[in-house]
Protein backbone atom coordinates (compact mmCIF):
# COMPACT_ATOMS: atom_id res chain seq x y z
CA UNK A 1 0.00 0.00 0.00
CA UNK A 2 2.91 2.53 0.79
CA UNK A 3 4.29 2.01 -2.43
CA UNK A 4 1.10 2.46 -4.33
CA UNK A 5 0.53 5.31 -2.72
CA UNK A 6 3.80 6.91 -3.39
CA UNK A 7 3.76 6.25 -7.20
CA UNK A 8 0.56 7.80 -7.11
CA UNK A 9 2.04 10.90 -5.44
CA UNK A 10 5.06 10.78 -7.65
CA UNK A 11 2.95 10.40 -11.23
CA UNK A 12 0.26 13.89 -9.55
CA UNK A 13 3.43 15.71 -8.93
CA UNK A 14 4.64 15.03 -12.76
CA UNK A 15 1.18 16.31 -13.53
CA UNK A 16 1.52 19.41 -11.59
CA UNK A 17 5.19 20.05 -12.79
CA UNK A 18 4.19 19.61 -16.04
CA UNK A 19 1.41 22.04 -16.07
CA UNK A 20 2.49 24.92 -14.10
CA UNK A 21 3.71 28.33 -15.29
CA UNK A 22 1.49 30.85 -17.27
CA UNK A 23 1.74 30.57 -21.16
CA UNK A 24 1.48 33.79 -21.54
CA UNK A 25 2.97 33.02 -25.12
CA UNK A 26 -0.28 31.48 -26.49
CA UNK A 27 -1.97 34.55 -26.29
CA UNK A 28 -1.26 37.55 -28.46
CA UNK A 29 -0.95 40.89 -27.46
CA UNK A 30 -3.82 42.80 -29.04
CA UNK A 31 -7.53 41.82 -30.60
CA UNK A 32 -9.65 43.31 -32.38
CA UNK A 33 -13.42 43.72 -30.96
CA UNK A 34 -15.20 45.02 -33.72
CA UNK A 35 -14.03 48.72 -34.04
CA UNK A 36 -12.20 48.21 -31.35
CA UNK A 37 -8.41 47.21 -30.67
CA UNK A 38 -8.51 45.21 -26.78
CA UNK A 39 -4.62 44.53 -24.98
CA UNK A 40 -3.65 41.58 -22.85
CA UNK A 41 -3.95 42.93 -19.80
CA UNK A 42 -3.49 39.59 -17.36
CA UNK A 43 -3.00 36.27 -18.17
CA UNK A 44 -3.80 33.58 -15.34
CA UNK A 45 -4.35 29.91 -14.73
CA UNK A 46 -7.34 27.89 -13.37
CA UNK A 47 -6.22 25.32 -11.02
CA UNK A 48 -8.00 22.53 -8.90
CA UNK A 49 -5.98 21.87 -6.23
CA UNK A 50 -2.06 22.00 -7.81
CA UNK A 51 -3.49 20.68 -11.04
CA UNK A 52 -3.76 23.29 -14.02
CA UNK A 53 -6.95 23.22 -16.16
CA UNK A 54 -5.99 25.76 -18.55
CA UNK A 55 -4.75 28.79 -19.38
CA UNK A 56 -6.83 31.97 -19.78
CA UNK A 57 -5.58 35.73 -20.71
CA UNK A 58 -8.19 38.84 -20.16
CA UNK A 59 -8.18 41.77 -22.87
CA UNK A 60 -9.64 45.44 -22.57
CA UNK A 61 -8.75 48.41 -23.55
CA UNK A 62 -5.49 49.32 -21.97
CA UNK A 63 -6.51 52.22 -20.23
CA UNK A 64 -9.28 50.59 -18.38
CA UNK A 65 -9.70 50.58 -14.10
CA UNK A 66 -10.21 47.36 -12.25
CA UNK A 67 -14.06 49.05 -11.30
CA UNK A 68 -14.84 49.42 -15.07
CA UNK A 69 -14.01 45.54 -16.19
CA UNK A 70 -17.51 44.52 -15.72
CA UNK A 71 -19.34 48.11 -16.95
CA UNK A 72 -20.19 48.27 -20.97
CA UNK A 73 -16.86 48.19 -22.23
CA UNK A 74 -15.07 45.76 -25.23
CA UNK A 75 -13.44 42.87 -23.20
CA UNK A 76 -12.04 38.93 -24.15
CA UNK A 77 -11.26 36.11 -22.43
CA UNK A 78 -9.38 33.39 -24.23
CA UNK A 79 -8.82 29.86 -22.63
CA UNK A 80 -5.91 27.62 -23.33
CA UNK A 81 -7.39 24.23 -22.21
CA UNK A 82 -4.39 21.56 -21.03
CA UNK A 83 -7.24 18.89 -20.08
CA UNK A 84 -10.04 17.54 -21.47
CA UNK A 85 -13.09 19.08 -20.08
CA UNK A 86 -16.71 18.33 -21.12
CA UNK A 87 -19.82 20.46 -21.91
CA UNK A 88 -21.92 19.89 -18.85
CA UNK A 89 -18.95 20.80 -16.44
CA UNK A 90 -18.70 24.49 -18.50
CA UNK A 91 -22.39 24.94 -17.30
CA UNK A 92 -22.10 23.81 -13.46
CA UNK A 93 -19.03 25.97 -13.08
CA UNK A 94 -20.61 29.15 -14.62
CA UNK A 95 -24.06 28.35 -12.72
CA UNK A 96 -22.01 28.02 -9.67
CA UNK A 97 -20.22 31.32 -9.37
CA UNK A 98 -23.26 33.15 -11.65
CA UNK A 99 -25.37 32.03 -8.07
CA UNK A 100 -22.86 33.60 -6.04
CA UNK A 101 -22.85 36.89 -7.62
CA UNK A 102 -26.09 37.62 -8.87
CA UNK A 103 -29.54 38.16 -7.24
CA UNK A 104 -31.90 35.85 -7.84
CA UNK A 105 -34.09 38.37 -9.91
CA UNK A 106 -30.96 39.09 -12.04
CA UNK A 107 -30.80 35.29 -12.81
CA UNK A 108 -34.50 35.22 -13.82
CA UNK A 109 -34.17 37.99 -16.44
CA UNK A 110 -31.21 36.30 -17.89
CA UNK A 111 -31.91 32.75 -17.38
CA UNK A 112 -32.83 32.18 -20.59
CA UNK A 113 -30.02 33.89 -22.36
CA UNK A 114 -27.66 32.17 -20.05
CA UNK A 115 -29.18 28.77 -20.89
CA UNK A 116 -28.36 29.99 -24.85
CA UNK A 117 -24.57 30.62 -23.90
CA UNK A 118 -24.45 27.20 -22.14
CA UNK A 119 -26.27 25.32 -25.08
CA UNK A 120 -23.35 26.39 -26.99
CA UNK A 121 -20.94 24.51 -25.10
CA UNK A 122 -18.84 21.88 -26.57
CA UNK A 123 -16.70 19.27 -25.01
CA UNK A 124 -12.69 20.48 -25.58
CA UNK A 125 -9.87 18.38 -25.59
CA UNK A 126 -6.19 19.08 -24.63
CA UNK A 127 -4.87 21.88 -26.94
CA UNK A 128 -8.60 23.40 -27.57
CA UNK A 129 -9.74 27.25 -27.00
CA UNK A 130 -12.54 28.99 -26.23
CA UNK A 131 -12.95 32.62 -26.38
CA UNK A 132 -15.88 34.86 -24.95
CA UNK A 133 -15.85 38.23 -26.52
CA UNK A 134 -18.02 41.21 -25.61
CA UNK A 135 -18.35 43.70 -28.49
CA UNK A 136 -20.95 46.88 -27.15
CA UNK A 137 -23.54 47.04 -29.36
CA UNK A 138 -23.32 43.50 -30.83
CA UNK A 139 -23.07 41.30 -27.89
CA UNK A 140 -20.46 38.39 -26.53
CA UNK A 141 -19.75 35.58 -28.47
CA UNK A 142 -18.72 32.37 -27.70
CA UNK A 143 -15.97 30.83 -29.90
CA UNK A 144 -14.61 27.61 -30.11
CA UNK A 145 -10.89 27.12 -31.51
CA UNK A 146 -11.61 30.58 -33.46
CA UNK A 147 -15.22 29.62 -34.92
CA UNK A 148 -17.66 31.85 -33.72
CA UNK A 149 -20.90 29.27 -31.87
CA UNK A 150 -22.79 32.09 -31.39
CA UNK A 151 -23.83 35.33 -30.31
CA UNK A 152 -25.40 36.44 -27.15
CA UNK A 153 -27.04 40.05 -27.04
CA UNK A 154 -27.09 42.39 -24.20
CA UNK A 155 -24.11 44.37 -21.72
CA UNK A 156 -26.50 43.24 -18.53
CA UNK A 157 -25.66 39.49 -20.38
CA UNK A 158 -22.03 40.40 -20.73
CA UNK A 159 -21.21 42.43 -17.21
CA UNK A 160 -23.41 38.94 -15.43
CA UNK A 161 -21.18 36.04 -17.70
CA UNK A 162 -17.91 38.05 -17.67
CA UNK A 163 -18.31 37.97 -13.76
CA UNK A 164 -18.16 34.26 -13.57
CA UNK A 165 -14.13 35.07 -14.14
CA UNK A 166 -13.88 38.95 -12.75
CA UNK A 167 -17.20 39.19 -10.32
CA UNK A 168 -16.93 39.78 -6.54
CA UNK A 169 -17.32 36.35 -6.05
CA UNK A 170 -15.72 34.27 -8.99
CA UNK A 171 -14.79 31.08 -9.78
CA UNK A 172 -11.01 31.25 -8.73
CA UNK A 173 -9.65 34.51 -6.70
CA UNK A 174 -6.44 33.95 -7.14
CA UNK A 175 -7.16 33.51 -11.23
CA UNK A 176 -8.85 36.60 -10.87
CA UNK A 177 -6.08 37.94 -8.66
CA UNK A 178 -3.85 37.13 -11.84
CA UNK A 179 -5.82 38.64 -15.00
CA UNK A 180 -6.48 41.69 -13.18
CA UNK A 181 -2.70 42.37 -11.30
CA UNK A 182 -1.61 44.88 -13.59
CA UNK A 183 -4.80 46.45 -13.88
CA UNK A 184 -4.77 50.36 -11.58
Amino acid sequence: MTRLRHNLSLTLMLLACSTTGLATELFEPTLQAGPHVIHRLGVGALRRWWIKGCDIAFYAPEDIRKEEILTDIPRCLKLHYVHPIRADQFAAAAWKALRQNLSKTEITALKDKIDTLHALYQDVKKQDNYMLLYVPGEGTTLSLNGQPQGTIKGSAFASAYFGVWLGKNPLDDRLKAQLLADIP
